[in-house]
């Protein structure tokens, strides 16, 4: 950023986080006092610029309830060098917030405010209306705290399972559903079957293919594309695909443009039950090949994902996320985390993805060996599968006379796999001060690529 004639500013919300953010190299600080939206401050705005002007006088700005000319010329006469205004700008038409967001800002007051630490572990201020659309009583929030801010119970939502990009993670989840519910449709069983069965990969080639053409058919950012999330995600849609699959003939798939990607996914878990999925990418070999300077790492060149097709939901577009193809996954049961798992290699996850997990619940293999099983990956353009050697040798010809373009290929082109699965015991015996949670993780790797499961 230096490089480029920047400077980097921290917020910070007291004198202890002002010091250690320009210990840290923070050129400047933006002192988030109490009144501030989202996260807040506890100190006052007096007391907190007077503080911080003690020792520190590079750029300063102030932030927490100024909205008007006054507040601004406040700030500024208080030691600030900027104010820092955000909840006026929420309501503006070129916001991207929700009307119903834009629509609670206007018609709120003072009094609508609350303050609280439960959601996110730091104290914030909140709006009202949008905790009792959570369903949660605003004057009786329960005490911040690892048990409280599960709110689960009170509303079944998870903070990250309902969060949409413009990924192809959809793409397992249908692929999934066309498997569960065509197979018996069409006579099938895919447990019976088993991966020796040529049928068993025509049907997940076949499921990949209709995926896909959805794919590239709706999923785009979806502040610009209105993606019909619940119909690709439900059975009663994949079961209107069905039709389209042939059990001994395989189809042209809908046209759509396979992507490459630079992945490294790695997931982690903790003792108390704590479970991450986790993935990074610079999409091409060395991403853009711009590397911040002093830093190392490079910047991704995901827009390359954009189209020029104005009929496409991924057309480019000013403010816009291009389609990407990572997909840091979680498996739930029971509305609890499963399996932490994910797989790099572009459009090859989507298919891996439900390739691990057709292995793990249809066919019963342990978290390592459904890594070790062999995969299949099918490109839409030029409409060929290749096949890892051994299970080419299997059923590559039988699949070659139902009309499949097959190919002899090596693990390279399959992904890599990492995963973390936790069994739970509820005849474990925890106790303590700070108990373990009561179960067992097993993890698996990928011998495709470079990876290790590791604990202690």
């Amino acid at each position: 950023m230096h490089s480029w004639g920047g400077i980097t500013l921290h917020d910070i919300i007291d004198d202890r986080y002002a010091r250690k953010a320009v210990e840290k190299g923070a050129d400047g600080l933006i002192a988030v006092a109490a009144g501030a939206g989202g996260h807040a401050g506890r100190w006052s705005p007096f007391a907190l610029v007077q503080e911080i002007r003690k020792w520190f006088d590079g750029p300063l700005a102030l932030s927490g309830a100024i909205a008007t000319g006054g507040a601004v010329l406040a700030a500024k006469a208080m030691g600030a060098d900027f104010a820092y205004i955000g909840s006026p700008f929420i309501a503006t038409p070129e916001a991207r917030a929700t009307e119903e967001y834009k629509q609670a800002i206007i018609e709120s007051g003072a009094a609508d405010i609350v303050t609280s630490a439960l959601f996110t572990g730091v104290s914030g201020n909140y709006l009202r209306a949008s905790i009792v659309a959570a369903g949660l009583d605003p004057d009786n929030l329960p005490q911040p705290g690892p048990d409280a801010m599960n709110f689960q119970a009170a509303t079944g939502a998870k903070a990250w399972r309902d969060i949409w990009g413009s990924g192809q993670g959809i793409g397992v989840l249908e692929m999934l559903n066309i498997l569960e519910v065509c197979a018996p449709k069409l006579g099938m069983n895919l447990t019976t079957l088993g991966p020796r069965s040529p049928q068993f990969w025509h049907l997940l080639i076949e499921a990949k293919k209709l995926a896909f053409t959805d794919l590239d058919k709706w999923v785009g950012d979806p502040r610009f594309n209105d993606v019909p999330v619940a119909q690709l995600n439900s059975k009663e849609y994949a079961a209107t695909l069905c039709d389209k699959i042939d059990p001994g003939q395989a189809s042209q798939p809908g046209i759509s443009v396979d992507r490459e990607g630079g992945t490294v996914y790695i997931a982690t878990a903790d003792r108390w039950g704590n479970m991450v999925s986790f993935i990074y990418s610079v999409y091409d070999v060395f991403g853009s090949g711009v590397t911040i300077p002093g830093y190392g790492f490079l910047l991704h060149n995901r827009g390359a994902l954009f189209t020029l097709d104005s009929a496409s939901p991924n057309v480019v577009s000013p403010r816009k996320r291009p389609f990407h193809t990572i997909i840091p996954a979680f498996v739930m049961k029971d509305g609890q985390p499963v399996m932490a798992f994910g797989n790099m290699g572009g459009s090859v996850q989507v298919q891996a993805q439900a390739t691990e997990l057709v292995d793990m619940i249809d066919l019963g293999l342990n978290v390592q060996a459904a890594g070790d099983a062999a995969r299949f990956r099918h490109d839409q353009e030029p409409n060929r599968t290749t096949m890892e050697s051994k299970l080419f040798d299997l059923v590559g010809p039988q699949l070659t006379a139902m009309d499949h373009s097959v190919r002899r290929g090596d693990g390279s082109l399959m992904g890599g796999y990492q995963a973390i699965h936790f069994t739970p015991d509820p005849t474990a015996q925890v106790s303590g001060d700070d108990p373990a949670v009561a179960g067992v993780y097993r993890a698996g790797t990928d011998f495709r690529k470079d990876g290790a499961a590791i604990g202690w």
